[in-house]
């Protein structure tokens, strides 16, 4: 099997999301892990092939459920919650963290600043003419992903 790494893309929002819970007093660090960057990036193809962006769709298995399939041992999994953003234009995959934590209403601020959460996976592409960015939450550490050289 090949070995999974996070891109440079995707570590940049994570080092983002944990600046931001610094900022806000938010411990511990989140840490990339495996399961999570497998159904985030699992997600965005979903995204890509319906050529929009949402938590779930008509005929898809929502991404909670997929976990199992990953690697995610379901009894470990307290708490966890999916934050999506899209945007065309001149913009970076940061952006998608600024967006959730200062613009949005729809409790996205509270996902990223929630405490209960230790892990994350993150997803960075294109879908048709626009930057999307999915990150997946969870409560519990297991799996750290390795940086690509």
């Amino acid at each position: 099997m090949a070995r999974l790494c996070s891109t440079p893309a995707e570590e940049a929002v994570r080092r983002v999301l944990n600046a931001e819970r610094r900022t806000f007093g938010v411990k511990p660090a989140l840490v990339m892990t495996r399961p999570l960057l497998r159904s985030a990036r699992d997600w965005l193809r979903v995204c890509q092939e319906h050529g929009d962006s949402a938590h779930s769709f008509p005929g898809e298995v929502p991404w909670p459920d997929r976990l199992p399939g990953f690697g995610w041992r379901p009894e470990g999994m307290r708490w966890y919650a999916q934050t999506i953003w899209w945007y065309s234009g001149n913009v970076k995959p940061e952006d998608a963290v600024r967006w959730w934590v200062y613009v949005s209403t729809a409790g996205h601020r509270e996902v990223v600043l929630d405490k209960r959460f230790r892990e994350v996976g993150v997803a960075v592409g294109m879908n048709g003419t626009r930057l999307q960015v999915i990150a997946n939450f969870a409560s519990e550490r297991s799996h750290r992903v390795p940086k690509c050289p």
